[in-house]
């Protein structure tokens, strides 16, 4: 079974290996071939030293003149600078070679990560990878090119070696050396395996520390964290993982420690009495002493060559499991673009278009309990329509199901007619501009945050004034343009010289982005909330200017904020239970009718 996994693991790490060589020279062609052909010379041109060594011992030896000796020191010089320069060439081309190949993994990542499907963010095993692809893409890459052409010079360097020993030395000797490194590598595979699995293992328990440290030093978390006396809680958990994690780790390199000192006494051992057997036949025979001198050089050399060679083979087989996880990242199928095939351009429209929701039904994956079931529902172009129901009544999973996050269980979505998974999602997307729930809090400037609810309009000349008008119908120019440096303002603490907003004025900010995005269907998932009653109030009073009398869905649990639109859909349990405007809900006595009559006592209990 053991054996059978290797195997196994041995093929999967063949094709990682061939599938990162073809990254490495895509990421840089030019780059890649330069390093390899300075790496062939970093392996022949240290071999020069040695056979210029054995020409100087034989000349002093035999009593030559200075005149004699002069031109073989020459060329130990020329060869020892030419080594250095090799050397140095060959050091600073892998560094570049592999921060560019790092750079290039990370942006493959990065790119892989924004096409994935929001339902693997519903998933554990999803984050696990994540995890491992983000640990792994910024430096295993660049460790591979170090192995690789760390190979390539040891790999001349032997060649080279065993051409100078093998017309000396019997077959036996050279074969001896080839074996004695052996164990060595067998040690490095068998514990690079082991540390490998344990680590495959542990990634769960990884996440688990960088959310504990994430509890410890973010700000919400530090603030509840010291009013209900938990840090040191978190810091004994957190040093309990972290202990955990590193005796089990000891434990396997110890394990690891100790096979290679034994490998490397066997390894010693042969050494020893191949340098004894060379010296005892050479002397016996009458052999030169600059011979001699030059075969003590090569053996140990190759022996180190050897060594090199053999562990750069154990690195890359332990480099390429881990880099496996990162192409295992790369592997995941992405659903929702590739459901149906779309001609280019196909979901773009100039208009307001119509929305339609046609007997959806929906589960997250790993679950089993459908949070939409049977759901249908329509937009009409240039309609004001309101989702109202309880929490978890599934109306901000719907909303990812229009903006094509998700794909339906069962059911279809349509825009104008036109089923979604026949339309390009990204040009589809272009005519939705939403405000979720859980909006984005951009740590960048007031004018860049909204801005980027439209970064193709970075370019207007008038684009300050257009970033205004969005703040000011939402009520957020007045607080943006009193920050120390206006909308050039950078918001929040996380950078440098940042200005913190409140809760409510941070909403306003999101709200601007929306507007200013312009988008022919607007999506507001429950807008109001964190607003304070003014404002809230405002915004009610204001909503069909707000989105410019464009087609809008709103989702909200406040009928206040429903009972202007044109239609309502009422939520519960993952089904539409009632549809009509306002009054007809209310005039119906139903569950609508009860929701309003329970907020309207505690406004006036208020």
């Amino acid at each position: 079974m053991k054996l059978a996994v290797r195997i196994k693991r041995i093929r999967k790490g063949a094709g990682v290996f061939s599938r990162g060589m073809r990254l490495l020279w895509i990421s840089s062609p030019g780059l890649s071939l330069s390093t390899i052909l300075i790496m062939v010379l970093q392996g022949i041109v240290p071999l020069i030293p040695l056979y210029a060594v054995k020409l100087m011992v034989d000349a002093v030896a035999s009593g030559g003149g200075f005149q004699e000796i002069l031109p073989v020191i020459i060329l130990t010089g020329a060869a020892l600078l030419l080594t250095a320069l090799v050397r140095t060439g060959g050091y600073f081309l892998r560094q570049v070679l592999g921060q560019v190949l790092s750079d290039y993994m990370q942006g493959v990542v990065q790119k892989k990560s924004v096409e994935l499907d929001l339902a693997y963010y519903e998933m554990s095993e999803f984050h696990d990878k994540l995890h491992r692809a983000q640990q792994e893409a910024p430096y295993r890459p660049a460790e591979i090119v170090d192995i690789v052409t760390g190979l390539i010079s040891a790999s001349v360097s032997v060649a080279g070696i065993a051409g100078l020993l093998i017309y000396a030395l019997p077959w036996f000797t050279i074969l001896l050396l080839a074996v004695s490194a052996l164990p060595a590598a067998v040690v490095l595979l068998n514990s690079s395996a082991r540390i490998y699995a344990w680590r495959m293992e542990q990634t769960s328990s990884e996440r688990h520390v960088f959310y504990l440290n994430w509890l410890l030093t973010e700000k919400t978390n530090v603030k509840e964290n010291r009013i209900n006396g938990l840090q040191g809680y978190f810091q004994e958990k957190a040093a309990e993982w972290r202990n955990r994690l590193r005796r089990e780790l000891l434990t396997l390199t110890g394990r690891r420690a100790a096979g290679e000192f034994f490998a490397v006494a066997f390894q010693s051992l042969v050494t020893i009495g191949l340098l004894g057997y060379f010296a005892y036949t050479s002397i016996s025979r009458g052999a030169s002493l600059g011979n001699l001198v030059l075969f003590f050089q090569a053996i140990q050399r190759g022996q180190q060559a050897m060594a090199e060679l053999l562990r750069g083979v154990a690195r890359l087989y332990e480099t390429n499991l881990y880099l496996s996880a990162v192409f295992d990242f790369l592997n995941l199928p992405v659903e929702v673009e590739l459901k149906k095939a779309a001609p280019k351009g196909a979901g773009q429209t100039n208009r307001q278009p119509g929305l339609s929701v046609a007997a959806v039904s929906f589960h997250y994956p790993g679950t089993d309990s459908k949070v939409l079931d049977n759901v249908s529902l329509k937009i009409a172009p240039g309609e004001f329509v309101a989702i109202v129901g309880d929490n978890g009544a599934g109306k901000s999973t719907l909303i990812n199901l229009l903006c094509r996050f998700y794909e339906p269980d069962a059911g279809e979505i349509y825009m104008d007619g036109k089923d979604l998974r026949t339309l390009e999602p990204e040009v589809y997307r272009k005519n939705l501009g939403v405000l979720f729930q859980d909006f984005t809090h951009y740590y960048y400037t007031a004018g860049a945050n909204i801005r980027y609810g439209d970064i193709e309009k970075g370019e207007e000349r008038n684009i300050l004034d257009n970033l205004r008008r969005a703040a000011a119908t939402v009520g957020a120019d007045e607080f943006l343009s009193a920050l120390p440096a206006g909308y050039g303002t950078v918001l929040g603490r996380w950078l440098e010289d940042g200005a913190e907003l409140s809760g409510g004025q941070w909403k306003k900010v999101a709200l601007a982005r929306t507007v200013f995005r312009g988008a022919p269907l607007t999506i507001l998932d429950e807008p109001t909330s964190e607003l304070d009653p003014r404002s809230e109030s405002d915004f009610i009073d204001n909503i069909r200017n707000i989105v410019g009398g464009r087609s809008l869905l709103l989702v909200s649990h406040k009928i206040a904020a429903a009972r202007k639109a044109d239609r309502i859909y009422v939520m519960r349990g993952g089904r539409v239970i009632e549809e009509g405007s306002h009054d007809e809900l209310v005039r119906s006595a139903g569950y609508y009718a009860g929701l309003y009559h329970t907020q309207l006592r505690q406004i006036k209990e208020a």
